[in-house]
């Protein structure tokens, strides 16, 4: 079986339902569940997701949308300070 992988394009074998998986879940004892976004719209909104195990997706297009986040890239915002208590009756 093919890993299927957050950003593949994937058509579900049941309903045929296509879209892209925003969300790959792996469950404690073996499940792994995929939430699916549909690219098309319903009247005007887009379609709600649904939610398939990966053994029914069939990979149309791997990585359609490509993750571009950079694990080793120091982040925007800058370094989050160390938590600290405040001092007996002080406050913040």
């Amino acid at each position: 079986m093919t890993r299927v992988n957050p950003g593949d394009s994937v058509r579900d074998k049941i309903s045929g339902a296509t879209g892209i998986v925003v969300c790959r879940a792996e469950w404690q004892y073996g499940c792994v569940r995929l939430t699916v976004q549909p690219q098309e719209a319903k009247d005007g909104k887009p379609a709600d997701p649904f939610v398939i195990d990966e053994a029914q997706a069939d990979v149309l297009q791997a990585q359609k949308i490509p993750d571009t986040r950079a694990l080793d890239q120091p982040r925007p915002h800058g370094d989050r300070p160390a938590a600290s208590r405040a001092a007996e009756g002080q406050r913040r």
